[in-house]
């Protein structure tokens, strides 16, 4: 028989545990419903024929996986009682499920960076890449999930199931003093806070990248038209972009608190209780961006007219809204020198009025 980790707890240790296992599970059970709503509409209105859309749906999906797991750890309420020999492998299933989904979304940030540089600063879609961005999102999260199931690793850590850092209520006092094991250093907290960092430092450059240049654009009188056109296109990269730059976000603010329980766990509740509400919140923040983007999605199309809205799903809609055919390539060309032949008479008088 297995000896409950938290036998030598006292009362008064257990009572916050309780307290963050009921949150992270109740705020996870939120995120679900928020993400299942979010899928829902993105399949309905065909918004997912569109790449941005499609890896701002990933980001949902993931968020779903994460706040099923939240959702389970419910269960590790029973690790505070005796016998738990049974329910050590629902645990270490539990804490597998919690710790891929999190994987799952560093890859996905990991490419919606690539996206958003590609996208937004170099005017490319590269959707070449999305079977790739895919298949790397769920092998490589499985594989690092997988090992501390190999080294028996998981197990109830604080107030839920995760990789053991000693912070549990441990007879031991000599196991892991710091509270943080190599593995988890190497497993999770080394690449979540480097995560954080390339996180706010993309979302920081890209959006001053777009603002300077659609600034620069605005007060190049010369090529009035042109300029009209560039300036559209900043702004119309930016509103598709505008999801998975506050997915990202969001996911950055959310995860200072998991860090800070990782690495002073045991020693604060509040940061304990602010861990259990954040780490399924960024799952409901995911959906609730979805939500709000598909809605605007819809308000603006039914402004247009019939004429000015074009189907979902089509090629035309690609271009308006998440595609880069229209960027400074073979079209720029085309009505550029449009725009010099048809229009050189308007911009000689205009400078001359300047």
């Amino acid at each position: 028989m297995v000896a409950s980790p938290a036998a030598n707890c006292s009362a008064s240790d257990i009572e916050p545990k309780l307290n963050a296992l009921f949150v992270l599970s109740s705020t996870g059970g939120a995120a679900v419903l928020v993400c299942l709503l979010a899928t829902v509409l993105v399949l309905v209105t065909r918004l997912h024929t569109t790449l941005a859309s499609r890896l701002a749906l990933y980001h949902v999906l993931t968020g779903l996986i994460s706040g099923i797991a939240c959702v389970c750890q419910i269960l590790s309420v029973l690790y505070y009682d005796e016998p738990v020999s049974a329910i050590h492998a629902g645990c270490t299933a539990i804490a597998f499920l919690l710790h891929y989904s999190l994987w799952m979304k560093l890859c996905f940030n990991v490419w919606t960076i690539l996206y958003l540089f590609s996208y937004a600063v170099c005017y490319r879609s590269p959707k070449k890449l999305e079977v790739v961005c895919v298949s790397t999102s769920l092998v490589i999260p499985a594989v690092i999930s997988a090992i501390p199931v190999a080294t028996r690793s998981y197990g109830l850590t604080e107030a839920w199931c995760w990789i053991k850092s000693g912070n549990e209520c441990s007879s031991d006092p000599d196991r892991d003093l710091k509270g943080l094991t190599m593995q988890s250093l190497v497993l999770w907290n080394a690449p979540a806070a480097g995560m954080l960092a390339l996180g706010l430092f993309s979302v920081l450059a890209v959006v001053i990248i777009l603002a300077c240049r659609t600034y620069l654009e605005k007060i190049d009188r010369e090529r009035a038209i042109l300029v009209i056109k560039k300036s559209t296109i900043n702004t119309s990269a930016l509103n598709q972009i505008l999801p998975l730059l506050v997915n990202i976000v969001t996911w950055c603010l959310l995860g200072i608190p998991s860090m800070l329980n990782r690495v002073y766990g045991g020693h604060s509740v509040i940061i304990m209780l602010a861990d259990a509400l954040c780490t399924p919140a960024w799952s409901m923040a995911a959906g609730v961006t979805m939500v709000i983007h598909v809605t605007l999605k819809l308000n603006s199309r039914k402004s247009m007219t019939p004429e000015q809205a074009p189907p979902y799903g089509t090629v035309e809609e690609e271009r308006d809204f998440a595609g880069s055919a229209v960027f400074y390539g073979s079209d720029s060309i085309n009505w550029s020198s449009s725009f010099q032949s048809t229009n050189s008479c308007e911009l000689v008088n205009r400078n001359a009025t300047l």
